[in-house]
């Protein structure tokens, strides 16, 4: 859901409002012709509503600075290419880059390319006014170290969008009583996810139980299967000796497969390639009770123009598990390029954008904030449907292991567990121990264990 940009700024400020907004470009390139010799700053990131939202929120900063900002970017599929290709040029095309696919700290700080941010972190104390898991998926490396290398620009994560009207319509609860013996409601745990999905699942009628992600490639059904695992004590390893055996393929590992694989039999038929879009569309074509999805995909469920139960459909975060409430990070950090010429500028804007005053106007821009100042307030709550369950979200996110092999890791988990989950080959215990297995042999080969 689009927002417009704030007509009253262009006519406050005229002159630098006709210079700002000529800044919406596609790709990267020089903007010394654009701004003459003003001061600017280059941001890149994918394309999307997102980088639309950052673009508007830093015309407030030109305003008050007169130091432009350009956000350019690229398709999602070229933007991981593009970058660590002008990296390792030592490029100055961009100031700062957002990036937070799996492995891209690990990458980025293994081979030279960020600004380490700890000690600009505690100056500023971000590390206190962001939320914890957003802070810490989004730029610490490595895991658990302290020392930080990207700011939190968006802290989506994993999770649900269902169908408010039929689980408050009457019949179906006193259906759902008789059958499971206590009310329907938002699931707090995920064997109430699991009741929930078994009643709504109605083949003959073209309804189904629930949409989650399944897709083999992108890396969809690893972190599907992530929010499970973490919250039935299992883990994908220790991020600090990078020990998985014993831990992934634990008991609590072997439920959370098991698990995830009976809650796919509850999902529409040929599912077994699904990531954002298509559970989208399992709702907006009324085909599911419930439907998996990063927050940033659910501002399509709110619009009346693209969901016809837009009115009807409600969110809410990942359920509970013996061991906690997790969600898999999505969200994208700011990190400050190490060979940019205009470092100083760009840690300025940093600092101006993590201040809970600009935190808010993001959030109200649509941005996915990390602020714990900006997430607890009732405005920021109120502002979009989406936004309670987000807040609860930032909360108990965890990521991917952040390390530079994390391609190749993601590469062997969605390898096995689409085996199992999607094609029902061998048993979750093969899987994980599969998984297992092929992950120490690659941080072996890497030298994690001398």
């Amino acid at each position: 859901m689009k927002k417009k940009r704030r007509m009253y700024i262009f006519i406050t400020f005229p002159v630098l409002a006709l210079a700002v907004s000529t800044m919406i470009l596609t790709g990267a390139g020089d903007h010394d012709d654009e701004v003459g010799d003003a001061d600017y700053i280059a941001i890149f990131w994918t394309e999307g509503d997102q980088a639309e939202y950052l673009e508007e929120l830093s015309d407030y900063y030109t305003i008050e600075t007169e130091v432009f900002v350009f956000v350019d970017t690229v398709p999602r599929s070229d933007f991981r290419a593009i970058t660590f290709t002008e990296l390792a040029a030592h490029s100055e095309a961009f100031d700062i880059i957002v990036g937070g696919d799996p492995g891209w700290l690990g990458e980025g700080v293994s081979r030279g390319h960020f600004v380490e941010l700890t000690e600009w972190v505690k100056e500023w104390g971000v590390d206190r006014t962001m939320a914890g898991g957003v802070f810490s998926a989004a730029g610490e490396y490595p895991a658990g170290s302290g020392s930080y290398w990207a700011v939190p620009v968006s802290g989506d994560g994993l999770g649900w969008s269902y169908r408010r009207d039929m689980f408050e319509d009457a019949g179906e609860k006193a259906g759902f009583k008789a059958a499971y013996g206590y009310e329907l409601g938002v699931p707090g745990t995920w064997e109430k996810l699991l009741d929930i999905a078994e009643y709504f699942h109605r083949p003959s009628e073209g309804f189904y139980g629930a949409a989650i992600y399944t897709h083999r490639e992108q890396g969809a059904l690893t972190a599907g299967i992530e929010n499970v695992l973490w919250a039935l004590g299992s883990g994908l390893g220790d991020f600090g000796t990078h020990r998985v055996e014993g831990i992934l393929n634990s008991r609590g590992g072997i439920d959370a497969v098991e698990f995830y694989r009976e809650l796919y039999g509850y999902s529409p038929p040929g599912w077994g390639s699904a990531y954002t879009m298509e559970d989208n569309q399992a709702m907006t074509e009324g085909k599911v009770v419930m439907s998996m999805n990063y927050f940033s995909y659910f501002a399509d469920l709110a619009d009346p123009e693209m969901n016809p139960y837009w009115d009807k459909t409600g969110y809410f975060a990942m359920p509970e598990g013996p061991s906690g409430r997790f969600a898999a990070f999505g969200g994208q950090g700011a990190s400050v390029v190490r060979y940019s010429k205009k470092r100083e500028l760009a840690l300025d804007w940093l600092e101006w954008f993590v201040r809970p005053r600009t935190q808010a106007m993001w959030g109200e821009l649509g941005g996915f904030v990390g602020d714990v100042e900006t997430l607890g307030s009732a405005e920021y709550l109120d502002m979009a449907p989406y936004n309670r369950a987000y807040a609860d979200t930032a909360k108990i996110v965890k990521g991917f292991w952040p390390d530079l092999e994390s391609a190749a890791l993601l590469a062997v988990s969605q390898k096995h567990w689409y085996d199992y989950v999607v094609a029902g080959n061998g048993s979750a215990k093969k899987a994980l121990d599969s998984i297992a297995k092929e992950w120490e042999r690659i941080f072996r080969k890497s030298g994690y264990y001398e």
